[in-house]
């Protein structure tokens, strides 16, 4: 018996086969199930204890269906990176996944540094102009990271120059992000005294939201992941990507509370905006001068390295 549920639970974990027909039907049917019961059983206090048990039913039934979707979709992926030298060298080289992504992540923020710089020319709004500001610090601090290694591995240096030009583009990126802090600063600023804040039409917040989730959740795990590392590169685009990512929970935040806040519920919307933003802040300073510091101390290291390098050359 004991065999039977330790199989049953081992393919819970990677479910496969004709046994995931039951199982999404069964997904389909407790959430479909639950809706209606939901919108169509009257509101009475005898249906309230099995609508307090259909929402947590509802939610591991989704999770649960989201889980199965990411494994299958990740197999397929894993058994066409086999065959495919792109989907291969993208699976496994994690230093070029990070500069292609982030790469990509560039162009996308330099198309909204000039859309909002384009707002901002024929609305002269305060609130495109700081938005504008800030796309174009953030595309300046990830193209420059790029730029800089691209410019080192194209000139052929050798492996300790290349290291060098690394720690000056980590100490670089620090300090960026510091200036990243203010254009957020201003751009927060007024969110707290005007109330300006991105507006979602309808159901577009919930996926807003799902998708700020998803980059703060892999942020933080790459940011850990690349922490471990040698590659300044990398490190500096993950901490970019952590810094861009805890400003779109604070303005995803702004929006939130704005669209579900209800009449006659007393809360300091300005108050709490103001504390998220400064925690927000904060922690983005904090990196930066960690990374300025950190990059400091990689430049004198590598400095005197290639100083004892050279005059060793000479005696030679």
């Amino acid at each position: 018996m004991k065999n039977k549920w330790k199989r049953l639970l081992l393919w819970l974990k990677d479910p496969h086969g004709w046994g995931l027909v039951p199982v999404y039907l069964l997904i389909f049917g407790v959430i479909a199930g639950g809706v209606c019961f939901l919108i169509f059983v009257p509101d009475r206090i005898g249906f309230e204890a099995i609508g307090y048990f259909l929402y947590p039913l509802m939610a591991l039934s989704l999770a649960y269906g989201v889980y199965v979707a990411v494994k299958r979709i990740y197999g397929a992926y894993c058994s066409l990176a086999e065959s495919n030298r792109f989907l291969n060298r993208f699976k496994y080289d994690y230093e070029w996944r990070t500069i292609l992504l982030s790469t990509g992540s560039s162009v996308v923020a330099g198309c909204m540094a000039a859309y909002f710089g384009v707002l901002f020319r024929y609305s002269l709004s305060v609130w495109y102009a700081t938005l504008a500001f800030y796309y174009f610090v953030l595309v300046a601090t990830r193209g420059g990271v790029l730029i800089s290694r691209r410019y080192g591995r194209k000139m052929k240096e050798d492996d300790l120059s290349i290291r060098l030009r690394d720690a000056n583009s980590y100490f670089g990126c620090g300090m960026l992000l510091i200036v990243l802090t203010f254009a957020f600063a201003g751009m927060h600023l007024l969110t707290v005294i005007r109330d300006y804040h991105n507006e979602y039409a309808g159901a577009t917040i919930y996926v807003a939201a799902a998708y700020a989730f998803w980059k703060i959740s892999f942020a933080i795990y790459n940011l850990v992941k690349s922490g471990k590392r040698e590659d300044l590169t990398v490190r500096s685009l993950r901490s970019i990507n952590i810094a861009d990512a805890l400003v779109s929970i604070v303005a995803l935040q702004a929006a939130m509370l704005e669209t579900f806040s209800e009449e006659g519920v007393v809360i300091d919307i300005s108050g709490f905006n103001a504390a998220t933003g400064a925690i927000t802040a904060a922690l983005i300073i904090c990196l930066g001068c960690f990374m300025a510091v950190s990059g400091r101390r990689h430049i004198r290291e590598l400095t005197e390295e290639k100083k004892e390098r050279q005059a060793l050359e000479k005696q030679l």
